[in-house]
């Protein structure tokens, strides 16, 4: 089965939810016999690599897609990135980064559509990361509009949708209520430990370590300012240290118990000294690969009820609880529940890559 699958993202050398699910789920496409070419339209102000191997069977791509250059007027007028741009693939030449046929692509987000759309291909999947007209919910409603339409369109023109949550399958049925909507969820890999010496992490013993995994979105930065109030509390200040892990960048001030960490390769280190895994997400849409990660790798979580959206509230290590309540829960004396690994197997990326290939295959054969 040859199987492409297109994005907008880079995926080399760079850390988000969405690029952790894109390659994880196109390695364990090619490691179940599929031969997977994985294309991503990057801006023309990077420079595209060379291709390189994802692993056996699995080859990325990199083109300059120059209508990219409408994102800075995009952003300009009013509008989300990728809005204008997005309407416009139709139009980007196809012979110079898609040259042979395949059996199944993939589009990773309704941004990239209208391209896996004019793609030579039996069958054409959209794979939502979110619901995006709520994943922008803090543009104005006109400036969603592109959002919408392009969003809608994918949805009615796939042949298979795949969703990450029940929220946003209940939100597609809206559009498409005739048409099966799968759900394969985020899941998580073990890390391994980076040395046989551990890193230390934790420059002041005395207090104990809260972690917050984030990229640089909306969403994260306003639970970054969520955690700020929190940790600048005398009460908490005196006891707990946050380490914040990944490329966010706040433009505001944090207190002086945050350790930035900055991205990390190898996060084996971290979650072994973190006591719990915050996970104070107040908007978005699709789930967070940040909950499932630090569960799977034996950290347990503090997360709000809109940052759980996903997985089964009941599993072993999630804790629960509205943003206001998190001060008094970190405070409290009550110990975390450690998660389950035999409740977790079933989101290892290996297991999802496996149901991925199961579900493609009836819709091949028919």
């Amino acid at each position: 089965m040859k199987v492409l699958i297109i994005t907008h993202h880079r995926l080399v050398n760079q850390f988000t939810g969405a690029i952790s699910r894109i390659k994880r789920l196109a390695q364990e496409l090619a490691a179940n016999g599929a031969r997977v070419t994985v294309l991503a339209l990057v801006s023309p102000k990077l420079t595209p690599m060379a291709p390189v191997e994802l692993g056996s069977g699995c080859v990325y791509h990199e083109v300059s897609n120059t209508l990219q250059w409408l994102d800075s007027i995009s952003r300009r007028l009013g509008f989300p990135s990728y809005a204008l741009a997005s309407h416009l693939n139709q139009l980007l030449p196809l012979s110079h980064c898609i040259e042979e046929e395949y059996e199944v692509v993939i589009a990773e987000t309704p941004w990239v559509w209208k391209i896996a759309k004019r793609t030579q291909a039996r069958l054409k999947i959209l794979s939502t990361h979110n619901h995006e007209a709520t994943y922008h919910d803090h543009y104005r409603p006109f400036f969603l509009r592109p959002v919408i339409w392009a969003e809608q369109r994918a949805l009615r023109e796939a042949d298979m949708v795949v969703a990450v949550t029940e929220d946003d399958r209940k939100l597609f049925q809206r559009v498409i209520p005739n048409k099966p909507i799968h759900i394969i969820p985020n899941g998580f890999d073990r890390h391994s430990k980076s040395s046989d010496a551990q890193t230390s992490f934790n420059k002041n013993g005395k207090k104990r370590a809260a972690l917050f995994l984030a990229s640089h979105s909306v969403h994260n930065l306003r639970a970054l300012k969520a955690l700020r109030s929190i940790f600048s509390k005398p009460a908490v200040s005196k006891n707990w240290s946050l380490w914040v892990v990944g490329n966010i960048n706040p433009s505001f001030e944090l207190p002086p118990n945050t350790l930035k960490l900055g991205p990390q390769k190898n996060l084996s280190d971290i979650f072994s000294q973190a006591e719990i895994a915050l996970n104070p997400i107040l908007s978005g849409s699709g789930s967070n690969v940040k909950l499932i990660e630090s569960l799977g790798n034996g950290c347990p979580v503090l997360s709000t009820p809109i940052g759980a959206r996903g997985f089964p509230p009941e599993l072993s290590g999630l804790h629960i609880e509205d943003i206001h309540n998190f001060e008094e829960r970190l405070q409290s004396a009550v110990p975390w529940q450690k998660p389950k690994v035999s409740e977790l197997a079933r989101y290892q990326w290996q297991e999802i890559g496996s149901q991925y290939c199961q579900l493609i295959q009836p819709y091949l054969n028919s």
